[in-house]
């Protein structure tokens, strides 16, 4: 994700996500934590978590899918480490 002027917690926004082969997912975000200190020299803020808080039911089913695979890496991952830890 790329923004002209860095988000505030708790800010919500307007952004499309374009996923190959597909139309662009327009959706709402809220801003839930920023790393503000992870800035370049450009003040391209390096780490930002968001809420997705309108988006379409369609929508939602496909970033799910596509996501889902990935989130059982991730957790498999949490998993590892937490048990060499």
């Amino acid at each position: 994700m790329r923004c002209d002027e860095p988000l505030r917690v708790n800010e919500e926004f307007r952004m499309a996500i374009i996923p190959p082969d597909r139309e662009a997912i327009g959706l709402t975000g809220k801003v839930v934590w920023a790393d503000m200190y992870g800035i370049d020299e450009e003040e391209n803020a390096f780490g930002m978590g968001i809420c997705l808080v309108q988006i379409a039911k369609e929508d939602q089913r496909f970033l799910q899918s596509a996501v889902s695979p990935h989130r059982a890496q991730l957790e498999e991952h949490r998993e590892f480490s937490h048990l060499t830890h």
